[in-house]
């Protein structure tokens, strides 16, 4: 399994990162799965979600079941915490290194094999595009 960044998304996420220097970024990641990969199309920004299976559910619904995970640039342990329930397993967590020019990233799988856990992907990001 791995995770691809598309270009709109990778600059959403450079802008966002940009724009909010010095301040922690939290979102949903809108997009879908082909084979064994998560294919991040947009990357929508969701500073109030809960973590609550309500909350997933209604931003689900609300961009047509295309949520495939989440990203964050700070507290990444806590948040890899509270994902390790079961609306989260089969999910994408994205970790942003805010910079001035460029962040970078780290993907996540949210898995479940008796325990939850959260599991590196191999990571390619889109060059180009928008």
């Amino acid at each position: 399994m791995d995770a691809f960044i598309a270009a709109e998304a990778r600059q959403s996420l450079a802008a966002l990162s940009a724009l909010s220097a010095g301040k922690k970024l939290f979102g949903i990641l809108v997009g879908h799965k082909r084979g064994h990969r998560f294919i991040v199309e947009k990357a929508f920004p969701a500073a109030a979600f809960r973590f609550s299976p309500a909350d997933f559910a209604r931003a689900d619904e609300l961009f047509a079941g295309k949520v495939l995970g989440f990203y964050s640039s700070g507290g990444l342990a806590r948040i890899k915490a509270r994902l390790l329930q079961p609306y989260a397993a089969g999910r994408l967590l994205l970790a942003v290194r805010t910079a001035k020019h460029a962040p970078s990233f780290k993907a996540y799988a949210v898995d479940f094999d008796g325990r939850f856990r959260v599991v590196p992907l191999p990571l390619i990001v889109e060059e180009g595009g928008p």
